[in-house]
């Protein structure tokens, strides 16, 4: 992720990617009005110079759009109707749904692409409308099937719960986190010592 920044380049054309994301293309959706909890027309502008490369999408779905065209290995051969283009990132508008796939061509039929991709090596554009999300092959959190796996809760309270205790799994790995809200302090009066208190007992252990 790289905040207020975007590329100029490398863009895929909202005629290129997939047929079910191609009809997310802000001009076919929302010239002519769209009424429904998905249409996310808030970002489009009938004046747009990029209207070429733009999707109506938030953020969240601007990046299923971009799992969806992962050609890297060559899927374009087994499937010839897909998308000409490998999605190497993407950027969205900081405050709109509005959203921008990215990456460079990959198909061998495929002629050379007109734009300069960042992938490519490209330099980012200063742009503080726009927050640019670059794709890591392997990496996590960067496919949607990452997030179906369950990796444990999360508890965030305002201060410290009192009058309960709190069991970790005695086999598994737990921890407990302490920040010190809106920047207060954590001393007490200055005397060094907290005014909320945690008490950490081991399985074995009474209080």
């Amino acid at each position: 992720l790289t905040v207020a920044e975007k590329c100029a380049g490398g863009r895929i054309p909202v005629a290129s990617v997939l047929g079910e994301w191609r009809a997310q293309g802000c001009q076919a959706k929302c010239a002519l009005g769209c009424v429904g909890s998905s249409c996310y027309c808030g970002g489009y502008d009938p004046m747009s110079a990029d209207l070429a490369v733009e999707l109506c999408l938030p953020a969240g779905k601007c990046r299923e759009a971009c799992d969806a065209h992962d050609f890297a290995n060559g899927d374009w051969l087994a499937n010839p109707v897909s998308s000409q283009y490998h999605c190497t990132g993407f950027q969205v508008h900081a405050t709109k749904d509005l959203c921008v796939l990215l990456g460079p061509f990959r198909s061998p039929q495929a002629l050379a692409v007109d734009e300069p991709s960042c992938a490519d090596g490209a330099a980012l554009e200063v742009d503080e409308d726009f927050n640019h999300f670059h794709r890591v092959p392997g990496a996590t959190c960067t496919h949607m099937s990452d997030f179906g796996e369950y990796a444990g809760a999360l508890h965030v309270t305002r201060r410290v719960d009192i009058g309960v205790d709190y069991v970790l799994d005695p086999v598994g790995t737990g921890s407990i986190e302490v920040a010190n809200f809106n920047s207060r302090p954590v001393t007490y009066n200055g005397w060094g010592l907290s005014a909320d208190r945690v008490m950490i007992i081991d399985c074995k252990g009474t209080c």
